[in-house]
């Protein structure tokens, strides 16, 4: 956290969601096999921000002995709570993998995590080879990028805001999220482009995941 603040340049992008299509696929999946894993809007979250990375190469980097590095694999690392601080375990290729396959793996590592039972795999080492895009979650205050696992997303809670639609004022479940960037490796403009120019995660994938 020292090193993100002090010598590496650093800025934060803040945009605001709505999730009511997330929040209306989430029902409609579960609704498919009730003995399956039980899909969160989390894991909704993580799947969507693994896609968005695919679609925008540039931003899946590292930057390491004085390169950017730019990865084909995506990782998310998903922030957990614990009695002495937050960790972060890695679901690794999640671009590669289905939302159930997710959803199994998310809940694993959450109680691996919670029992001190992680695998040393499961967590991104000081000097990780890979981008891990770090999701954590905080009354949308900005979070630090953390080298060098680099980018970290910091996600708000899910609340109902009034919002203009077709003129009208309405009631919606809006999320905020906030972008926490290395200037080396993005810029402003290449930091604001996952959520392509919408503001609905159902259909941009502009978003990141957090454990509840």
């Amino acid at each position: 956290m020292v090193q993100s603040k002090a010598p590496i340049p650093h800025f934060t992008v803040t945009v605001e969601a709505d999730m009511g299509a997330v929040q209306d696929l989430r029902t409609s999946l579960n609704a498919i096999d009730p003995n399956a894993e039980k899909l969160s809007v989390n894991h909704i979250l993580i799947k969507a921000v693994a896609l968005a990375l695919k679609r925008n190469p540039a931003i899946n980097a590292a930057y390491h002995d004085g390169k950017v590095r730019l990865f084909s694999r995506v990782h998310i690392g998903v922030a957990v709570a614990l009695e002495d601080g937050l960790i972060v375990p890695v679901i690794r290729e999640c671009d590669r993998k289905s939302l159930g396959e997710i959803a199994h793996e998310a809940k694993a590592l959450i109680d691996r995590a919670r029992n001190k039972k992680l695998r040393r795999r499961s967590i991104p080492a000081g000097r990780s080879p890979f981008p891990t895009w770090a999701c954590t979650t905080w009354s949308n205050s900005p979070r630090s990028s953390t080298p060098p696992t680099e980018p970290i997303l910091a996600v708000g809670a899910i609340e109902e805001k009034p919002a203009v639609m077709n003129g009208q004022i309405v009631v919606r479940h809006r999320m905020r999220l906030t972008g926490s960037f290395d200037h080396r490796i993005i810029d402003g403009a290449m930091g604001a482009v996952p959520s392509g120019g919408q503001e609905d995660p159902g259909k941009s994938g502009a978003v990141a995941a957090v454990a509840r």
